[in-house]
């Protein structure tokens, strides 16, 4: 997701050079340095730093020394800042003079980029899965002499989603995501109460910001902003409308009122929550959806979804109906939350491009689960070939439809899930041959 754009003759320096010795038998020969105006998330990377150095050193650098050569966080030479300038966002550089070395970004978070960039290239750190840190012992710690690295994110969008969403789970991951150079983490309540009942705000905000990560909210969320066991009694005429009866599976979404209560209800959220950037408004995880008269008239021309004929089923595209839908909530966010992004989510019968161009404040997300090896088939499927592979009939659908779905919305508001970590994918993808009851499935499976 990054790739190196600068890396002035290092390969060839590195064979030639000597190194810094940062800390010798348990005595640091290096300070740390941060400006006195660093952001909450620069001071977190000095942190980090020396706490990984610590770890593995066994020792502290000092932070209030005026003497030594030092580690700078977050400090921007003259030369730092002609080698970021006209980077992309989250750009970082790691950079030696003489004998001081400079670890920063554009950002403050790609600051942290900068300093995990070190521990893992230059000194063997690793973080292979979250809460499972790999750090070398050692008695001298060394990094080269010369070192002159400027990297750039090669996707704006880089996030990781949070579910099942609980703290103690979800933050170790958010701390692998921002080791691993992600900007956005995705907590997926998926319509229950886990954000407040596990006092979110005093558990998980505090990670969030030390570490300057953005933050989308939500999931599966017909059901969060309009709740059957609040609504379903009193307005039933709130839900879809499935063979001719009030169905909690879907939320009638032809329903100015429902509009209205939704988009209170998200407002209201985005009030007391005002780190999220982003909040979802996606249909309930169920191919069930609303077929009544005024959803078909909201879609226009029927059509079967590529959802319906990847798998065989006749199911029709509501993709034209749900844009209207999410567009009208999106423009009532916007009256109050003119920040935020409004997410909705290509996926069943709604993966499909629509005729209806998103508002401004409108984020989709491609979610192409058809790709997916199913659970109980050994038929091979997208995730093992590229999407442009010739002849590919799975895949080459997908790609026609991101392809169109880039003409209605721009490529800024506009990305795709993918499934790899998903228990079917995962293991299908380790060997052609390989059955689930070859692998080791504690991480892979872990749901609780």
């Amino acid at each position: 997701m990054f790739k190196q754009i600068a890396l002035l003759f290092v390969l060839a320096r590195l064979a030639q050079a000597g190194s810094l010795i940062l800390i010798e038998h348990a005595h640091p020969r290096y300070r740390i340095v941060v400006s006195p105006k660093a952001t909450e998330p620069e001071r977190f990377a000095a942190d980090e730093l020396n706490r990984y150095l610590n770890q593995m050193g066994a020792a502290e650098l000092p932070r209030e020394s005026k003497k030594g050569p030092a580690l700078h966080v977050g400090v921007r030479t003259d030369d730092i800042v002609r080698a970021l300038d006209g980077r992309r966002e989250d750009s970082f550089a790691v950079v030696t003079s003489g004998t001081d070395v400079y670890l920063t970004g554009n950002t403050p978070r790609a600051t942290l980029y900068a300093v995990y960039y070190l521990l893992e290239k230059f000194l063997g750190c690793g973080w292979l899965q979250p809460g499972d840190d790999s750090v070398p012992k050692k008695d001298i710690v060394t990094i080269p002499d010369f070192i002159h690295i400027v990297e750039e994110p090669a996707f704006a969008h880089r996030s990781l989603n949070l579910y099942p969403y609980f703290p103690k789970r979800s933050i170790p991951r958010l701390d692998w995501a921002a080791k691993n150079r992600l900007d956005w983490v995705h907590v997926c309540t998926n319509g229950s109460d886990h954000w407040e009942a596990f006092d979110s705000r005093n558990t998980f905000i505090p990670e969030l910001r030390k570490r300057g990560m953005h933050l989308n909210y939500g999931g599966h969320t017909f059901n969060t902003w309009v709740s059957p066991k609040t609504y379903f009694s009193s307005h039933p005429e709130y839900f879809s409308s499935i063979d001719g009866k009030r169905d909690p599976a879907q939320l009638n979404i032809s329903s100015p009122e429902v509009v209205r209560v939704a988009a209170a209800n998200m407002n209201a959220f985005l009030d007391a929550n005002p780190e999220v950037e982003m909040i979802d408004m996606w249909l309930n995880d169920t191919s069930r959806f609303d077929d009544s008269e005024e959803v078909r008239r909201m879609e226009g021309s029927e059509r079967l979804s590529l959802f319906g004929r990847v798998s065989g089923r006749d199911l029709k595209s509501r993709s034209n109906a749900n844009i209207r839908f999410v567009n009208a909530i999106a423009r009532e966010i916007a009256k109050r939350h003119p920040g935020v992004l409004v997410q909705t989510l290509a996926y069943f019968q709604l993966i499909d491009a629509p005729t209806v161009k998103p508002e401004p404040n409108v984020m989709v997300g491609f979610a192409p689960i058809s790709r997916m090896p199913s659970r109980n088939s050994e038929d091979v499927t997208g995730y093992w070939y590229p999407l442009v592979q010739p002849g590919h009939s799975v895949n080459n659908q997908h790609l026609e439809e991101i392809n169109k779905w880039l003409r209605v919305v721009p490529p800024e508001r506009f990305f795709t899930y993918e499934y790899y970590s998903h228990v079917t994918t995962a293991r299908k993808m380790v060997n052609m041959t390989t059955r689930a009851a070859d692998l080791e499935t504690s991480v892979i499976d872990e749901t609780k």
